[in-house]
């Protein structure tokens, strides 16, 4: 977030550079403390879902030998799912669109 600010602020005025990396460490020191509030609100949504004994029983898991393979590599295994899913997702387009120009060519529609 802060990344991205920061390169529009920059975009806005690149003549700003020392200023605004000054900027950003203030705003990184600033949100650093702030890392206890995001996991107390994550924490809340947790204990809204799910009871203590689940939680416990969850951390026991995570850290079993699977469990620890998981938090290590379901983010590769998300990234890789994402990108067959847009693979799937543009060739379907494509027969899709296919299907339906040659059904409206069917119907006499030549501009399809």
């Amino acid at each position: 977030m802060i990344v991205h600010h920061k390169g529009s602020l920059l975009q806005i005025n690149p003549n700003l550079g020392k200023d605004i990396n000054e900027v950003e460490l203030i705003v990184r020191k600033e949100g650093a403390a702030r890392k206890e509030e995001l996991h107390k609100e994550i924490a809340l949504g947790y204990a809204s879902a799910f009871s203590e004994q689940d939680l416990k029983d969850m951390i026991a898991f995570y850290k079993t030998p699977l469990g620890k393979k998981i938090i290590e590599l379901e983010p590769k295994a998300g990234e890789q799912s994402t990108k067959r899913a847009q693979v799937w997702i543009d060739k379907y387009a494509e027969q899709v669109i296919a299907k339906m120009r040659a059904e409206m060519r069917k119907r006499g529609h030549s501009e399809f």
